[in-house]
């Protein structure tokens, strides 16, 4: 095995490295910052692999679309607020309210 692979560096601003969700990440161009930088490293990733990744047009903007498919898709809990659950009671009361007027 090789032994020049890089240890987990800090995640910027701050953030955690875990699996858990991080609160405070819904800016727009922090997620676009996220993309970009996952899109060089997926380039880097395609080079090692020999995929040609400018010229070939199945898989130009391959790293961009994958790095955006994991950022907005994949991982999409991880960076968006938790949605708002409604008051257990209220759910109810309303749900019986619409059975009563069938």
């Amino acid at each position: 095995m090789n032994n020049s692979a890089k240890k987990l560096r800090p995640a910027p601003h701050g953030a955690a490295l875990c699996n858990e969700a991080i609160e405070g990440f819904d800016d727009r161009a922090a997620k676009a910052a996220m993309i970009a930088e996952a899109s060089q490293k997926l380039e880097e990733l395609f080079d090692v692999l020999r995929i040609d990744h400018i010229n070939d047009r199945n898989t130009r903007d391959t790293p961009r679309r994958v790095a955006r498919m994991f950022v907005e898709e994949v991982l999409r809990g991880r960076y968006d607020a938790a949605p708002k659950i409604p008051n257990s009671k209220t759910a109810y009361y309303n749900l019986d309210k619409a059975n009563d007027h069938r």
